[in-house]
């Protein structure tokens, strides 16, 4: 018998319901502000007396069965009203301490923010060093109450559910996902999405995952404080429409404000380890200048938004990866002053009609742009003479569908095609081949000798003798 529900109880059962047979005690509970429902036969309610008496209800509070006559309409509601009564009673009797058999009759531990700690802090004994969490708005806001509004637990041999173990588990977390939803959880009132919270508890988190949240400081607080250990940040399907609304999650700014905020300021708002950030599935149309309060950013991922254009990217001197597919961008002009060392570009399912923008991003080796408007090879032209791109994912395209279409590719890479991993599939042998033939041809087309070749030929063609 152990538990630390602080919240107002009260149960009632107004109504009875017969399915396939058999009747069902509908129990209406509200714990706090959040009401629900639960269903409950006359057996159930036997088995959980049972277990009661054993912790000193008394056994003639409840209700006997009936053999005959137990589906009599009046009968049911007599002994609904019984029910209700014994209900309450065993609530009143346990109102300072329940026990696990009743909470978990009534689904407490769903709802009840005590007992969701509860749950956690047993979750966490023993845990050397803690897992990565899972958890959900509700979790997040039973910790934030629990911190806010001390309780000594009232059973202190229940070492088990003591919130230090919980809390010294938040302390120590590297890890954490949380995944809101606004759907109402279960049969209750509550909609998770709805709940705040906060992130006081954490003090060492490296890795942080938001998704199908609201992230505003209305809903959550202290976010901020996070700013000097996360290494990796993610808000997927958040409602984002800037960046700087989770940048500078705790601090009220318009996007007028934004240059002489981040400027003034970017000490005190910098996130100082953060090397991967991805607000994919958001609305974001522009990248804002609050993403230079990342500095050291390495991969930045804004998959599946509304980007037109890219800009501040110059502010990124780390940056080598870059994942903009599912956007809106046509025109990629002079990609090379805002790219700097981006080794890692995908642009798929774009609109992009040619990749002459890339033409000096040097150090780019990987490129995905499938999905997009390339129609000619004269489009992607730009990419083979890229010196340092090893793969190269143009499928599908309009241009894929020219007839020798990867020959032709290729040929743009000249001596180095052999290195060159063309949507997915290394260049074969005879494809090496049929390079080193061109190659030969264009040498004699322009008048060279065929020694113009030696040292430029695809490496495993060389038998050729060219």
């Amino acid at each position: 018998m152990a538990n630390h529900v602080r919240s107002p109880l009260s149960v009632a059962i107004p109504e009875a319901v017969t399915r396939e047979g058999v009747t069902l005690y509908q129990i209406h509970v509200r714990v706090g502000e959040v009401g629900y429902q639960v269903e409950r036969r006359f057996s159930q309610f036997q088995a959980m007396h049972t277990l009661l008496v054993a912790e000193g209800v008394d056994s003639s509070l409840l209700p006997p069965k009936k053999l005959l006559g137990s589906k009599d309409p009046a009968f049911i509601m007599r002994r609904r009203r019984e029910l209700e009564i014994y209900l309450q009673a065993v609530c009143h009797f346990l109102e300072r301490n329940l026990s696990r058999h009743l909470t978990s009759f009534l689904e407490l531990a769903q709802y009840d923010i005590h007992l969701v700690v509860a749950g956690l802090s047993e979750l966490c004994v023993g845990e050397e060093p803690p897992a990565p969490r899972q958890w959900t708005p509700l979790h997040l806001h039973s910790i934030s109450e629990r911190l806010q509004t001390p309780c000594p637990p009232l059973d202190v041999e229940d070492r088990q559910a003591d919130f230090t173990n919980l809390a010294d588990t938040c302390c120590r977390l590297e890890s954490l996902e949380v995944t809101g939803s606004t759907d109402r959880l279960g049969s209750s009132n509550l909609v998770q999405n709805e709940l705040c919270f906060d992130f006081l508890a954490f003090k060492s988190l490296t890795h942080l995952t938001l998704e199908h949240l609201d992230i505003s400081p209305l809903k959550i607080s202290s976010l901020g404080l996070l700013r000097s250990s996360l290494t990796s940040l993610t808000a997927r399907h958040c409602g984002l429409t800037t960046l700087s609304q989770l940048l500078l999650c705790d601090t009220l700014h318009s996007l007028e404000d934004l240059p002489d905020l981040t400027q003034t300021r970017e000490r005190s708002l910098a996130w100082t380890r953060l090397e991967s950030l991805d607000c994919s599935s958001n609305t974001i149309a522009a990248i804002d200048c609050s993403v230079r309060l990342a500095k050291v950013l390495t991969c930045l991922t804004l998959t599946s938004n509304s980007l037109t254009k890219l800009d501040q990217l110059t502010g990124l001197p780390y940056l080598t990866s870059l994942h903009l597919g599912h956007n809106q961008l046509r025109d990629l002009p002079d990609l090379h002053t805002r790219l700097g060392q981006v080794t890692h570009l995908d642009i798929q399912h774009n609109s992009v009609r040619n990749l002459h923008g890339l033409a000096r991003c040097y150090p780019l080796a990987h490129l995905a742009a499938g999905h997009n408007k390339l129609r000619t090879l004269a489009d992607v032209t730009a990419a083979t003479l890229l010196p340092c791109l090893a793969t190269l994912h143009l499928a599908p395209n309009k241009v894929t569908n020219e007839v020798d279409y990867r020959i032709k590719v290729l040929e743009g890479f000249g001596g180095r095609c052999g290195e060159v991993r063309l949507d997915g599939q290394d260049t074969s042998p005879a494809e090496l081949d049929k390079v080193s033939v061109l190659m030969a041809l264009a040498v004699a087309r322009e008048g060279k000798t065929p020694t113009a070749l030696f040292g430029n030929l695809p490496r495993s063609s060389s038998h050729l003798g060219l």
